[in-house]
């Protein structure tokens, strides 16, 4: 990704997690969003198979990622 996307996606979740980083100040939040390729990890780590994945772009900076997943 793009040093512009970085930041956006920063900001980005900034805005999201707002509410969480008011209603329980102090934790720890970090800024970032998993690739796909570290999905696909997190599922295999959970014994999950991918049945469906499909990647789309809603616009010039948000890539997005859909998994359907079953229980091996």
């Amino acid at each position: 990704t793009s040093l512009a996307n970085k930041i956006f996606l920063c900001l980005w979740d900034v805005i999201t997690n707002l509410p969480s980083l008011i209603n329980f100040p102090g934790e720890n939040f970090t800024f970032n969003f998993k690739t796909v390729s570290q999905w696909q990890k997190i599922f295999a780590g959970l014994r999950l198979k991918i049945i469906f994945k499909k990647e789309f772009q809603s616009n010039r900076l948000i890539r997005h990622a859909l998994f359907v997943t079953e229980k091996m």
